[in-house]
């Protein structure tokens, strides 16, 4: 009998995901790892869902920055954090969000304030 499947190529198709490991790995190197961005499968039953977390390893702390929800066919991207919620229906759209959740005040904010606890426990265990 003949295969009837198509060919697939192995070519590389917009990833979700791959563009919040490429930002978590930026952060790493930008805080010398004190802050460690981690992107975390959430069990779903019909949807690909994905939280973004800093975790700060010395303080064994993490915080939830936001989730990503989609489906099989990506599009489109239910980006929430705990005080906004954005539908992403292209490529475009979606790295739009995420770099200005990335880059706003709120998450400098965050960010200092666990580099300050992160200080503050180096000094206390030195």
């Amino acid at each position: 009998m003949e295969n009837f499947w198509p060919e697939v190529s192995k070519e590389t198709l917009f990833s979700p995901v791959g563009v919040l490991r490429e930002q978590a790995g930026y952060l790493a190197e930008k805080t010398n790892h004190a802050i460690v961005a981690e992107v975390r499968r959430i069990r779903s039953s019909d949807d690909f869902v994905y939280g973004f977390d800093l975790h700060v390893p010395v303080l064994k702390y993490r915080y939830r920055l936001f989730t990503i929800m989609y489906e099989l066919y990506i599009f489109p991207i239910k980006i929430t954090t705990d005080d906004n919620q954005w539908s992403c229906y292209d490529q475009i759209k979606y790295i739009m969000c995420i770099k200005d959740i990335l880059s706003s005040d709120k998450t400098k904010n965050i960010l200092i304030t666990l580099l300050s606890h992160v200080e503050a426990e180096v000094r206390e265990i030195a």
